[in-house]
């Protein structure tokens, strides 16, 4: 049987013409914030579902900085999606400025799960461009944050991070010890 998040994830599939209409509705209308709230809060449901190209319209006109635009999680969270999108269509510039700016309003808002997102986020990027040691050191800093939460789906992302960029380095012990401990979090109740 699907799991919950299957079962969401194949209603949002459904409902996609209206998401893209509402989310539309509010770039239009000036409501950001709430398109902000909505977005972050379905994207990982929406994400498989959605056209990349008309998802980064929609995200740009969310987050174009316009007059009242305020430093919030869903902003923070949006900036990560976005950065997501931008990494998936070959844009790894975009990806990683948005990223970016994920990771300073995270900082400054103080919500240290998303820091550990964003730190995430921008470990992926620099992995995908090459830059491994770069990408430890983020995901190395995103788990620190991780365990220091206790969050466990954190620390399973940051795992299997480190767990790909070790086996990218050459060292299939530590990767292997990594992979080991994430699937551990991942299995765990």
């Amino acid at each position: 049987p699907p799991s919950p998040r299957d079962e969401l994830s194949l209603k949002t599939k459904a409902d996609l013409p209206n998401i893209d209409a509402s989310l539309s509705w509010c770039v239009e209308t000036g409501h950001t914030e709430l398109g902000l709230r909505l977005y972050s809060r379905i994207a990982w449901a929406w994400l498989p579902h959605g056209d990349l190209s008309e998802g980064r319209r929609i995200l740009s006109g969310l987050l174009e900085p316009g007059e009242g635009a305020i430093a919030s999680l869903a902003r923070a969270r949006t900036l990560g999606y976005a950065s997501l999108f931008a990494q998936w269509q070959g844009e790894y510039g975009a990806a990683r400025r948005l990223a970016d700016e994920s990771l300073a309003m995270a900082r400054e808002i103080g919500d240290k799960y998303q820091v550990s997102w964003s730190l995430s986020r921008i470990a992926m990027v620099a992995r995908t461009v090459g830059e491994l040691g770069e990408a430890v050191a983020w995901a190395e800093e995103s788990l620190t944050i991780a365990r220091e939460l206790g969050s466990l789906e954190r620390m399973h992302g940051a795992l299997a991070t480190l767990g790909f960029l070790a086996h990218k380095l050459g060292d299939q012990e530590k990767a292997r010890a990594l992979f080991e401990e994430a699937l551990a979090i991942g299995e765990s109740p």
